[in-house]
């Protein structure tokens, strides 16, 4: 009787651990996928303020340069085209850097999510750990019981 009791007992740790460790395996899915997420997210920040900051200095070189023929020697033109040219660019940098903000900021959001679910996947780390060790001492308490119950001869 006292072997049914063991087994029952082993029986309720065995599904508490299956439970845990599919919980961990579903933990680590989702926070891969969210890794991934974080990368594309951080790639594709850098790739468009990259590019626009490019586009942004382009557009003012060729500016600059198309009044430079333009104008030939007429200076004061020349300087007030390249005024122009220069707070468009400033305009076009402070949208790129807007743009990457917004961008850090869906970033930041994304990485307090992986914060969580790093701290649920301690969480489920211990309470695995405490079920295996639940686990050993039953079937320790079984062998133990297994011994004392088997007849002795003198």
């Amino acid at each position: 009787m006292g072997y049914a009791l063991f087994t029952a007992r082993k029986l309720s740790i065995s599904t508490r651990l299956n439970m845990c460790n599919a919980n961990l395996a579903c933990n680590t899915e989702k926070t891969y996928s969210l890794s991934n997420s974080i990368f594309v997210q951080q790639s594709k920040r850098d790739l468009e303020l990259s590019t626009a900051t490019q586009n942004a200095y382009s557009v003012y070189e060729k500016a600059v340069t198309d009044a430079n023929s333009k104008y030939g020697s007429d200076t004061e033109k020349i300087n007030a085209a390249t005024s122009q040219a220069e707070s468009v660019l400033q305009k076009a940098l402070k949208e790129a850097e807007l743009k990457q903000t917004q961008t850090n900021t869906q970033i930041q959001q994304l990485n307090q999510k992986q914060t969580l679910l790093d701290q649920e996947r301690q969480r489920l780390q211990t309470q695995l750990n405490a079920y295996s060790n639940e686990l050993s001492n039953v079937e320790k308490a079984e062998e133990s019981a297994i011994k004392n119950s088997t007849p002795k001869f003198s």
